[in-house]
């Protein structure tokens, strides 16, 4: 372990700190890496390269996901949850790709944020994934990257480079976070150990966790759209960034943001509450008791009103 790394932890701090391409294997003890206050989440490839490890300081509670990391072979990642005192848990996602890696790569990460998406729960993905963010010119991994991110909403937190040479300045290392609200700070801060400069995260809801506090879901109403005044929207809309753009992935990109426009337009995302657990004993035929029982108090009450009335009326 560095040195300048284990004192900036004792000096700061930091609750995490996540490193990549660690150049570890199996012949390396946790007891040669330790940093007092902080347990250790690894992931080795070999001595060469690769490779991603986790410090996480010893008051968080948190535990490895393993059944997320079953068809990750190829995939240097680790999917940590953790849970700060009085929050949510959330998801932590270092992950590194080497940069001779082939496109594919992108459809095993694909498939864990897939299964992580279904656990309804707020996610990181972190690392030097060698997709360069600054580049006028991004490269089929960069652009796929980007494609992700927009389909599962992801924000990309760091707006700096990551790596500066002195021939060149690139923004290789990312965080992507699915809510950005919960971001309060994000910055890039330079190290005299390494090319690669460090992201500095701080992450976490401004108020805690109540018991009180509710569960929302959000949704699209489309019944009730207006078909003829939504394609005349559709008409109006500028394609050309779409239809004259070369690049497949781009045109998708500027595809999918144009449409999400005109619907939120005609069909805004609108948020509903729903139950925080659910009822394991609830069924289709309960519920189907429920809205005969609803609609039998509803003919009631009609009846009682038009009773009321020929009352009156004599």
């Amino acid at each position: 372990m560095n040195y300048q790394i284990t004192i900036m932890m004792t000096n700061y701090l930091w609750m995490i700190l996540t490193l990549c391409e660690t150049r570890l294997d199996q012949s390396v003890t946790n007891d040669e890496i330790h940093v007092n206050g902080y347990r250790v989440v690894r992931r080795d490839r070999n001595r060469n390269g690769g490779g991603v490890l986790t410090y996480i300081h010893e008051s968080l509670n948190y535990h490895v996901v393993q059944e997320l990391h079953v068809n990750t072979e190829g995939l240097e990642l680790l999917c940590i949850q953790i849970q700060f005192s009085k929050q949510k848990p959330f998801m932590l996602i270092p992950w590194y790709r080497p940069p001779d890696s082939n496109i594919q790569i992108f459809d095993a990460i694909e498939e864990v944020l897939q299964s992580v998406e279904t656990r309804f729960i707020e996610y990181i993905l972190i690392g030097d994934l060698n997709c360069d963010m600054l580049s006028t010119n991004p490269s089929s991994h960069t652009k796929r990257l980007l494609r992700l991110a927009t389909e599962y909403n992801l924000t990309q937190c760091v707006k700096q480079a990551t790596r500066i040479t002195q021939v060149s300045e690139t923004l290789i290392d990312h965080v992507f976070s699915s809510n950005c609200d919960n971001v309060k700070y994000c910055d890039v801060i330079p190290l005299s150990l390494s090319d690669h400069y460090m992201i500095a995260l701080s992450w976490g809801r401004s108020k805690p966790m109540s018991p009180h506090n509710h569960c929302y879901v959000c949704s699209r109403h489309l019944k009730k759209i207006d078909i003829t005044k939504f394609v005349e929207d559709i008409r109006k809309v500028s394609w050309d960034t779409v239809l004259f753009e070369t690049d497949t992935e781009l045109a998708y990109i500027n595809w999918i943001n144009k449409l999400r426009a005109v619907l939120d337009n005609h069909a805004p995302i609108k948020r509903k509450r729903v139950r925080r657990r659910k009822s394991p004993w609830m069924n289709d035929q309960i519920l189907a008791l429920i809205r005969e029982r609803n609609r039998i108090k509803k003919r009631q009450i009609i009846q009682n009103l038009k009773m009321i009335g020929m009352i009156i009326k004599d």
